[in-house]
């Protein structure tokens, strides 16, 4: 071969093989012998076979023979995997095109050998790197979406799309747009608006095809090649919606602590003008005894004073600091006990029925606070329902589980018993009931009630560390869903006569900063036999104690005061004194002495307003002698 045929073949950046008609290698370039870790030299005169695996020389050969009859230009291993045999035995994968050739009239063949090492060794990493990604993109929570941005076609999403918005990746594939069908109408153009850009970060809602409502945050960025084109938009959708529940959750108790702190003050203060009033009534109500209609006028005061005092109750169970006394009972017995007054509450226009779940566990709660639950459920289903319907009450026994926690968002896994009240009535929007709770909001006419019925059960059910789920459909009814953490039942304490209240003996020492108050208090006390010592404060109350040589039988001290509070005072009498019993009284209770609002056994404790009666018999019960 003229040696200028050589130096083409040596340049060419392939492995170069010329093979006779024979089949034996006539020349081999310095790149195929690279190839093939032979010297090329070393393959003049060999069969072309010494190249190729055993298990595929008779089906080579016959190949060859094939193409010797009619020589033509082709490509072998294109499409499928051939190899060559390196001199130490291992295989090579290779792509080879043949080329039949004419020299000084004899035939020939060059063969032009592409060794494939590299390629598949890319091709291998490629696809361990596709892989992980798969099972990166296929294991997170989140949505993983790529869409091209020539051709505005989707070319991957993670299965997450199916677990959030419950419609199939092949639906999405379809039809790219499946995914926008679900937004919720009030959110579209906000999110068609932000598609624009393809640096994006959005929250909205999805309608899920059963029904669910998904709020979703979504984040897009762009993906650039190598010169800073724009090829793709890449993005992450996730499911938020527990952290909007939850979020929701911390701004309602924010709100509700904000009122709450207003309603349990503002409570206190008409605590006191209510002590005040109640009890001059009932003065006066024994002066004008038979004298109408000053007898009449004064009882009308009274059940003035007593309905105020109502109001002053519920706006305190609302900001969950009425003292409440606990005990380990059944929901069964609440229902049982306050039904004959729900049945006269919602009229003979209403259908009532309950339902007791035998196994609902024992829980720790207050039954006559409860009783005011089931009274406003039942009355904010009776006001639903205005041309008749159903009211529905039962109890379950429920044992949450991990996942199903997931869908409360402060509800814990755990055994429950389940309050369960469901009406036929109008239902409620989504707006309206996202706001049934806030205090003083109302749907009914000007003058149709509070907007605190609800609250009230808001404030209850926290207090006693339960959770309250609502459903609601326009047009179907509500149910609410109350959990109470379930308690170890406990034996029936034995019954206590109330004792006969009879006059009293022992001296009183009396603090509380509302003159009003301590005025009839004190009258109250030393008509029924006692002799009653006054403090105007406790500073006061403190330099008294420090003067006095004896006890007294009994220190009666207002909770909270400007300066020294009802627990200083009775701090610093029992340092001197410390068998004398104290009697705490409030218009709304002190965390320090009652613990988060629960009654605490070792505490005595009188509610204001309180009549003269529940005083007397109260000191009674603490002064004995």
């Amino acid at each position: 071969m003229p040696d200028r045929y050589r130096l083409v073949i040596e340049a060419a950046p392939l492995g170069v093989i010329l093979i006779d008609a024979g089949g034996r290698i006539v020349l081999a370039n310095a790149r195929a012998g690279q190839m093939f870790g032979y010297i090329p030299d070393e393959l003049a005169g060999k069969p072309i076979e010494v190249l190729v695996p055993a298990a595929s020389r008779e089906h080579h050969t016959a190949m060859r023979d094939h193409f010797n009859q009619s020589p033509a230009t082709h490509m072998i291993g294109d499409g499928r995997e051939l190899h060559g045999l390196h001199k130490n035995g291992s295989l090579i994968p290779v792509e080879i095109g043949l080329n039949p050739v004419v020299i000084d009239d004899r035939r020939f063949v060059i063969a032009g050998v592409v060794d494939l090492t590299k390629r598949r060794e890319a091709e291998s990493a490629q696809r361990a790197a596709d892989e992980r990604f798969r099972q990166i993109a296929e294991s997170i929570q989140e949505v993983f979406w790529m869409t091209d941005v020539k051709t505005r076609r989707l070319e991957y999403v993670s299965p997450g799309y199916e677990r959030v918005w419950g419609r199939t990746c092949e639906s999405l594939y379809a039809n790219q747009k499946d995914w926008l069908t679900a937004v919720h109408p009030s959110d579209q153009a906000r999110v068609r608006e932000a598609m624009q850009n393809p640096s994006r970060e959005i929250e909205y809602r999805i309608h899920r095809p059963d029904g669910e409502l998904r709020w979703i945050r979504d984040r897009s960025f762009p993906v650039r090649n190598a010169d800073g084109e724009l090829i793709r938009i890449a993005g992450i959708s996730e499911d938020i919606t527990e952290r909007r529940t939850l979020e929701r959750e911390l701004r309602q108790a924010q709100r509700m602590e904000s009122i709450g702190l207003l309603a349990g003050g503002v409570a206190h203060d008409f605590n006191n003008l209510l002590t005040v009033i109640g009890a001059s009534a009932e003065m006066l109500e024994e002066e004008c005894a038979g004298r109408e209609p000053a007898h009449a006028l004064v009882t009308d005061i009274q059940h003035a004073s007593q309905r105020a005092a109502g109001l002053t109750r519920q706006l305190l169970a609302f900001s969950r600091r009425d003292v409440i006394d606990p005990r380990v009972t059944s929901l069964n017995a609440v229902v049982a006990d306050t039904e004959k007054m729900l049945r006269r509450l919602i009229g003979e226009d209403l259908e009532l029925t309950t339902s007791a779940d035998p196994g609902a566990p024992p829980v720790l709660i207050d039954p006559d606070q409860w009783s005011q639950v089931l009274i406003n459920l039942a009355v904010n289903a009776r006001d639903a329902m205005p041309s008749g319907g159903r009211l529905s009450i039962a109890t379950r026994d429920a044992r949450i589980t991990h996942d199903e926690s997931h869908h409360h968002a402060r509800l814990r896994p755990g055994h429950y018993a389940m309050l369960e009240i469901t009406d036929t009535g109008s239902g409620m929007t989504p707006e309206v009931r996202a706001r049934i709770f806030d205090p003083f909001f109302t749907t009914k006419e000007k003058g149709h009630g509070t907007g605190l019925g609800l609250s009230v059960v808001h404030g209850i059910v926290q207090q006693c560390h339960g959770h309250v789920d609502v459903e609601s459909e326009v047009g179907a009814g509500t149910t609410f869903r109350i959990y109470l953490p379930a308690s170890a039942p406990v034996d029936a304490a034995p019954a206590v006569a109330s004792p006969t209240v009879a006059r009293g003996h022992g001296v009183i020492l009396l603090v509380e900063d509302e003159a009003a108050v301590r005025t009839v208090a004190a009258r109250f006390l030393r008509r029924a036999g006692y002799t009653v010592v006054t403090a105007n404060n406790g500073h006061e109350a403190i330099r008294m104690l420090d003067e006095l040589a004896e006890p007294v039988d009994l220190l009666i001290t207002d909770v909270v005061m400007p300066g020294a509070g009802g627990r200083a005072v009775a701090d610093a009498m029992h340092a001197r004194f410390p068998t004398t019993p104290v009697l705490y009284t409030s218009g709304y209770t002190e965390q320090a002495v009652l613990h988060h609002g629960v009654r605490r056994t070792e505490v005595a404790f009188i509610s204001k307003p309180y009549s003269s009666k529940s005083l007397v018999e109260k000191v009674a019960e603490l002064v004995k002698g």
